[in-house]
């Protein structure tokens, strides 16, 4: 777990952070410890198993289900988030397939316009490089 989650933090102007680890596949339970969170358990472990699968629908449930959570925590006035993308250990191997990485973005795209406010890469792979010179 910890591959993608609502952080128990917000950024200085309060905006809702969302994590995202594409690389991580190693169980982590910081984001329940926070006692505001502690309504959210049950539906976390329910949702578990979709955010520690590699099925395509698994992984796509598991977007929608964070991204969901990151809109219903954005405080009043506010209708944009931050996200934090960690490419620790990431590697072409355990790269997201094209199919789930397309249908992520179609419904990223479709679904929740005009949601991002900033996103900050950290650690980005060597190959990302050509994307950020165009």
């Amino acid at each position: 777990m910890g591959k993608m989650y609502r952080a128990t933090f917000t950024d200085k102007e309060g905006r809702t952070v969302v994590i995202m680890r594409p690389a991580k596949q190693v169980s982590s339970h910081r984001y329940l410890t926070c006692s505001l969170h502690i309504a959210l358990h049950s539906l976390n472990n329910i949702l578990r198993r979709f955010q520690n699968t590699s099925s395509h629908e698994g992984q796509l449930r598991h977007l929608i289900y964070t991204m969901e959570n990151a809109v219903l925590s954005l405080p009043q006035g506010l209708d944009k988030m931050v996200w934090l993308v960690d490419y620790t250990g990431w590697t072409l191997a355990n790269a997201t397939p094209i199919k789930t990485a397309r249908d992520s973005t179609n419904i990223l795209q479709n679904h929740y316009p005009e949601r991002l406010s900033v996103a900050f890469l950290f650690n980005p792979p060597k190959v990302f490089e050509s994307f950020f010179k165009v």
